[in-house]
């Protein structure tokens, strides 16, 4: 739990000296560090609300449905993190480039896998530039 509040003032200095490199890596560790604190709960979380497992449930079916490709494909067109945030039906997948050219290039590999994937997204991939 330490790390994981520490991400936040490193993800802020990141954006604020416009390290792409730092905010790719402080977007893995969020990423893993979420995963690794509901899988290794001890002790086991069986304490969650009916809405928390439902929406535990709803990111499995997510993954299910090949939401986690699109993290992979970002990952391979070279970005520097990848993530899925947000829970239930709805969410973003966001990724990190090092250059506004490279991103467009791994918006585009992202939507190719979400076509071919057979998804339907809510909106297209964006480039936002921080």
């Amino acid at each position: 739990m330490k790390e994981s509040a520490e991400l936040l003032p490193e993800a802020l200095r990141a954006l604020e000296s416009r390290d792409v490199e730092l905010l790719g890596e402080t977007v893995r560790r969020s990423y893993s560090l979420m995963h690794g604190a509901i899988l290794g709960a001890q002790p086991p979380m069986l304490y969650w609300l009916p809405a928390t497992v439902a929406v535990i449930h709803a990111c499995e079916s997510m993954r299910a449905a090949d939401v986690e490709r699109l993290l992979e494909e970002a990952a391979s067109a070279g970005a520097l993190g990848a993530k899925l945030s947000g829970a239930g039906g709805g969410g973003v997948v966001f990724a990190v480039s090092p250059d506004r050219d490279h991103a467009a290039f791994i918006a585009s590999r992202m939507e190719a896998a979400a076509a071919e994937a057979g998804m339907v997204l809510a909106s297209a991939f964006r480039v936002i530039e921080v």
